[in-house]
C-alpha cells in the first residue's frame, strides 16, 4: 500500500493544477535506451513533420501498416512511477526529435485519457533554458471533433484565443502527465548545435 500516498498526491495535482510533474522519472539506463532509439533514426513509418521535427510512431496503425513496438518494460516503468495510470490501458506512443532551433509541435489535443510526456535529452544540451518546455492550455477539446482539435490550426488558434495556460520548464527525465484532451504545444526549441544535443521527447497515450 506504499503507492497509495503517491496516487493521492498525483490525483490532487491533476485536480488543482491539471497536470502532474514527476522528475527523475525513468531509470538512467531506460533514458539511455530511448535516446539511442530516437537518435538512430532507423524506424519504420517515421515521418518528417513541419515546424522542425521528426515523429516516429510505435504500436499504432499508420496508413494501414503496423508500426514498430516498444518494449512493454517502458510501460511498466511508467505505471510504477505514476500508479494512478495502472487502471488505464496503454494505447500507443511516439518520439519526436527536433532541429536545433524550431517552433516545435503546434497547439493540438489528443484522443486519450492521459498523455505522459517525457524529455530525455540532458540539460547540458540546452542553449536557451527559457525554451524547450511544454505549454498546457486550460481548455479542453471535449466537445470538438478530431479534425477540429488535431489539425485545423486556424480553428485552434481562434478557439484558444485568450485562454489561460501553464508553462512547464524543460528538465531531463521529467515526465508531465495530463489529460490528452487538453490543448498543448511545444514551448519552442533552442538547443546547442550537434545531433547529440537535439531535443527528444516521448509521448505515451493511455485510455
Amino acid at each position: 500500500m506504499e503507492w497509495l500516498p503517491r496516487i493521492i498526491f498525483q490525483k490532487l495535482q491533476l485536480i488543482f493544477r491539471g497536470y502532474v510533474v514527476i522528475d527523475n522519472f525513468f531509470p538512467q539506463k531506460v533514458c539511455d535506451q530511448l535516446r539511442k532509439i530516437a537518435l538512430s533514426e532507423k524506424f519504420v513509418n517515421s515521418t518528417y513533420l513541419k515546424n522542425g521535427y521528426k515523429g516516429s510512431d510505435f504500436d499504432a496503425i499508420v496508413d494501414g501498416v503496423r508500426t514498430a513496438s516498444l518494449d512493454q518494460k517502458f510501460i511498466s516503468d511508467i505505471k510504477r512511477r505514476a500508479p494512478f495510470l495502472e487502471k488505464h490501458n496503454y494505447m500507443r506512443s511516439w518520439s519526436f526529435i527536433y532541429n536545433t532551433i524550431c517552433d516545435g509541435v503546434e497547439s493540438h489535443a489528443d484522443p486519450s485519457t492521459y498523455n505522459c510526456n517525457v524529455w530525455i535529452t540532458p540539460d547540458e544540451c540546452l542553449s536557451d533554458k527559457n525554451k524547450n518546455g511544454l505549454i498546457i492550455f486550460k481548455k479542453s477539446s471535449k466537445d470538438l471533433s478530431y479534425e477540429q482539435y488535431n489539425g485545423n490550426l486556424n480553428f485552434i488558434k481562434k478557439y484558444l484565443y485568450g485562454s489561460r495556460y501553464a508553462r512547464i520548464p524543460y528538465k531531463f527525465n521529467r515526465a508531465v502527465i495530463f489529460p490528452g484532451r487538453m490543448f498543448h504545444k511545444t514551448d519552442s526549441v533552442h538547443m546547442k548545435s550537434g545531433k547529440e544535443n537535439r531535443r527528444i521527447n516521448y509521448t505515451f497515450l493511455f485510455e
